[in-house]
């Protein structure tokens, strides 16, 4: 995870082979993979952890790359051209790492506040960004001047770190504990971390995003129901506290830069439904689906393997700088095109069932910070699925896959803990 917040792949430590490049984060998930198994065997209090989330993602892992290997075998498809997008498939294993080689609660925390710390991290160095400008970049990724629906906004930096994500769902998570826990001391102190994260999400310009964030409330109220309406109140007082003074202080202290951040913040929004204007999101990126459905009747099963190109090039949307025939904005089309049903399938169904796990059962955990762990991190899962994927690939991106390892892996830890067939005191105690 630490490798791919605010690191680019190019400064991985690597071995040059003959077939490809071998990162050192590779290295680490096969050896750390691989310790699993031998520790089974020379431990002999060590037992693998089994959760209802490895069949399905050992299936859609296996199956990309069978179907890539298959086309490397069949068709021109190079292994050397394929290695990235194996490698961004095989990162959702580091869910295995997690499940396996986390054995307490210590462990888990030191995890999930690891996490909140590089999600801090990567807010705050965002922000730095933003104020230097994109003329002097400290951050790999895309920093850029802000252009959205054909105008560029001179002073208003888009920034896309590597590990873009982990604020969005830190801020999910952090949302989640303060609207729902006491209002306690220990929770004052993670306003920072939210509203550091929250400004990540902001500068991103990423709009599916943004809609998810804003979708976070409304649904933790859901989930939460009444049971819990006077946290609900107390903790939206408290994150308006520190929201409202800090967006007034942005608007009328920072000359023009505030007011530009904010109105090209709505322009950028609001631009997202003019499917009319060609230079709109949905519009501009329509074409893929026009090549891509061809390809998944073509190959429906196995798709094209990881690393191919489905389409030609097209004029106005590849240039000499450019070159996007293997790239797609659909997160979901992307793995059919790329790995076919048979992997796409497996897919679905951990899709599936983590989000019912989660749901269904982060009441039960008898711990009330732990259950707001769970719903907090299926709640995010939730929403990079439904907002975050349709429009961007942030399932087949570098930055996302171990991110989301970590978050299935944590929950899985806590339910594993939990009997899940009894109430928990929280339970007990609202009804």
């Amino acid at each position: 995870v630490l490798t791919t917040t605010l690191f680019h792949s190019s400064v991985n430590p690597r071995i040059s082979l003959g077939f490809g490049t071998i990162y050192l984060t590779d290295i680490l998930l096969i050896v750390n993979l691989l310790l699993i198994g031998i520790r089974s065997f020379v431990e002999s209090d060590f037992r693998i952890v089994k959760t209802p989330l490895d069949k399905p993602l050992l299936l859609f892992v296996g199956m990309a790359l069978f179907a890539t290997f298959i086309a490397i075998i069949y068709t021109p498809l190079k292994l050397r051209s394929s290695l990235h997008e194996m490698r961004i498939v095989s990162n959702y294993l580091v869910f295995f790492v997690v499940t396996n080689h986390i054995r307490d609660e210590k462990q888990q925390r030191f995890l999930i506040n690891g996490f909140i710390l590089l999600a801090t991290i990567v807010g705050g160095a965002m922000i730095l960004q933003y104020v230097l400008g994109p003329s002097v970049p400290i951050i790999p990724g895309r920093v850029e001047v802000l252009k959205t629906a054909g105008e560029r906004y001179s002073g208003v930096t888009r920034i896309i770190p590597p590990g873009y994500l982990m604020p969005f769902i830190s801020f999910v998570l952090l949302s989640v504990i303060l609207l729902s826990d006491d209002v306690r001391n220990s929770n004052r102190g993670l306003l920072i971390p939210w509203a550091l994260a929250a400004i990540g999400v902001l500068l991103t310009f990423k709009r599916q995003l943004w809609i998810g964030a804003l979708l976070t409330f409304p649904l933790i109220a859901l989930f939460t129901k009444r049971r819990n309406l006077s946290k609900l109140v107390r903790g939206s007082m408290t994150i308006l506290f520190v929201a409202v003074p800090g967006f007034l202080f942005l608007y009328a202290f920072t000359g023009d830069v505030g007011p530009k951040l904010i109105n090209s913040s709505l322009v950028r929004l609001t631009s997202l439904t003019n499917y009319d204007d060609p230079n709109s999101t949905l519009s501009h990126r329509s074409y893929e689906y026009d090549y891509a459905f061809p390809q998944i009747a073509a190959h429906p099963l196995l798709g094209l393997g990881l690393g191919s190109r489905y389409r030609p090039l097209v004029p106005g949307r590849d240039w000499e700088k450019y070159d996007g025939r293997a790239y797609m904005h659909n997160s979901y089309l992307w793995i059919v095109v790329k790995a076919g049903l048979l992997s796409f399938l497996p897919f679905l169904l951990l899709i599936l069932r983590s989000l019912y796990r989660g749901f269904k059962y982060w009441r039960s955990v008898p711990d009330t910070r732990q259950g707001l762990y769970v719903l907090g991190f299926t709640l995010a899962f939730f929403l990079v699925l439904t907002t975050g994927s349709w429009a961007s690939p942030a399932l087949m991106e570098w930055g996302p896959p171990p991110a989301i390892g970590v978050m299935l892996g944590i929950n899985e830890l806590i339910l594993k803990r939990t009997n899940l067939t009894r109430p928990s005191f929280y339970q007990r105690k609202v009804v």
